[in-house]
């Protein structure tokens, strides 16, 4: 015997909180001066509409736009404001903002609003204009937060502005690295010196640099390098990832006028398994200056694990005297083999950019 029994299903939507992505910190600027500041916005319910409140200022003038907050200084000192973002729901989520107003007259090589002496004890360089010492899209003065106290949200002594990898307020679509001389000297690396080798996105995802820098650029990483004892790198590896939703992405790397490509250069990446192999799917353009690569999320060389991010520290290599390595050029070239090499100074120039493309089927 039985009997039809109707159930009744009811699923509640539940609101999610939208988030102020981090990475601006603060305002740094001089009194009579005015910044914009663009706040990012995470939420899970696309469809809501978030409106901005602050707290009042005792140093300056502060008028929202959308999402765009300007801020015009009249008073010099430091402070704390709290920015709120809401939804349609209510929910909301807040943000804590440092403002630093400095007197007028005060010594600032590059206008950022530091006083030079600012920039100098917190390791910046005062006369880089468009200062991004760790090249994330947000300027130095709005990562650094209070320069009496700068942001360090990671606790590992190194201050936002200046560590590659954290999650910036702004999605960087183009990245341009100056090498200054000292640091070009001393890495090895003397055809960089005051040079900018740039890494463009074209379709728009999100580039993420990886390990701990230094103003200027390139890095140099001692725990996590892996030799190449085959090969040499004369400009440095790159170590990044790329957000690939589609599986796949396209990034170029781009060097400056006067830095020549090696004739015989390779393209070596380092794979899940720690080996540095030739990687067939690049492209050297030895007249134009650049590298193309097509990255697959996933395969034997994405050293990130997860769906949709691919990491792929990789370089430009020239044999070392007694290693044979096919090669073929730009048209773009690669051939294979491999070795693993003890830990050392690995030089780590950072940053990507991707165009969603699939490739190997």
């Amino acid at each position: 015997e039985s009997a039809v029994a109707t159930v009744k299903i009811s699923i509640k939507a539940v609101n999610d909180r939208p988030l102020l992505q981090r990475g601006i910190n603060g305002l740094v600027l001089k009194q009579g001066e005015s910044r914009r500041i663009r706040f990012v916005v995470r939420d899970a319910d696309l469809d809501d509409e978030h409106s901005f409140t602050i707290t009042e200022s005792s140093l300056g003038k502060v008028e929202f736009d959308a999402n765009q907050m300007s801020f015009t200084a009249s008073q010099v000192g430091s402070e704390t404001l709290q920015v709120r973002v809401s939804d349609t729901a209510g929910a909301s989520n807040t943000l804590d903002l440092k403002i630093t107003v400095n007197s007028a007259e005060i010594a600032d090589a590059n206008g950022d609003g530091l006083s030079d002496e600012q920039a100098q004890q917190q390791g910046l360089d005062p006369a880089a204009e468009n200062a991004d010492s760790d090249a994330d899209g947000v300027p130095d003065a709005q990562e650094l937060g209070d320069p009496e106290h700068p942001s360090d949200r990671d606790g590992d002594g190194i201050i936002d502005a200046l560590e590659v990898g954290l999650e910036a307020s702004q999605d960087s679509t183009s990245l341009a690295f100056r090498i200054p001389a000292p640091t070009a000297e001393r890495l090895g690396l003397p055809a960089l010196q005051g040079q900018a080798i740039t890494i463009a996105s074209s379709d728009g995802q999100r580039l993420i640099a990886h390990s701990s820098g230094e103003t200027g650029l390139p890095i140099l990483n001692e725990e996590q390098g892996v030799e190449d004892n085959r090969h040499r790198f004369p400009l440095g590896i790159f170590d990044f990832s790329v957000e690939a939703p589609n599986g796949s992405a396209r990034v170029v790397f781009s060097f400056p006028e006067g830095v020549d490509l090696p004739a015989d250069a390779v393209v070596r990446k380092l794979d899940t398994n720690n080996q540095w192999q030739d990687y067939p799917y690049a492209t050297i353009d030895h007249a134009s200056r650049t590298l193309t690569l097509e990255l697959t999320d996933n395969d034997g060389w994405d050293r990130d694990p997860a769906v949709g991010v691919i990491r792929d520290p990789v370089g430009l290599a020239v044999a070392e005297e007694g290693t044979s390595t096919q090669a073929t050029s730009s048209g773009g070239e690669s051939g294979g083999g491999g070795s693993i090499g003890p830990l050392f100074g690995l030089l780590l120039l950072l940053l990507p950019g991707v165009q969603s493309r699939r490739r190997r089927g």
